[in-house]
């Protein structure tokens, strides 16, 4: 995680960006979030198919209403999550040996979070960005609005490279 390396090697790290960290899954369980059964089906697809081909399929057999371009977005994009993370998160062991509440003091280099909004499965909750905010002093926050977890595929365009070159040219 981002935050561990920003504490365990300040004097390597200049600035971290966090892209909308699942940082909602410190204290709650997966299953308790609305994308639980979407990472099911992930985690389904990827222990039962190899090629992209029948990703593709899968996909349109379960989100029939995308045209073919978002097919083929979300089928990539699902072929490219890496299994393991997917199954960390639903065994609940994102933050497995890591406390958070001890890292975060650590970290002294200026911060960029970009968050979406938890009412659209966004896992960055306002009590998270508290936490962030009340042990890393350099820290801003931006929030993309109409947008969930999956910020760049939900609203191109509106705050990858604008936001962090603003930030980045301000160190």
């Amino acid at each position: 995680m981002t935050l561990g390396v920003a504490a365990r090697l300040p004097r390597l790290i200049r600035a971290i960006v966090l892209l909308e960290p699942a940082l909602a899954l410190r204290n709650s369980s997966a299953p308790s979030f609305e994308t639980y059964e979407w990472l099911c089906w992930v985690h389904e697809i990827q222990t039962s198919t190899r090629t992209i081909d029948e990703v593709v399929a899968r996909c349109k057999e379960h989100m029939p209403e995308l045209d073919e371009v978002d097919t083929q977005r979300v089928a990539s994009m699902v072929h490219g999550i890496d299994p393991e993370s997917v199954a960390y998160l639903l065994n609940d062991r994102i933050f497995e040996r890591f406390e958070l509440e001890q890292v975060l003091p650590q970290v002294a280099c200026p911060t960029l979070l970009v968050r979406g909004e938890p009412e659209l499965g966004g896992l960055v909750r306002d009590s998270d960005v508290a936490l962030l905010k009340a042990h890393i002093p350099h820290t801003t926050t931006i929030q993309i609005m109409d947008a969930g977890h999956l910020i760049n595929e939900e609203q191109p365009g509106k705050m990858t490279l604008e936001h962090v070159t603003q930030f980045l040219n301000s160190l």
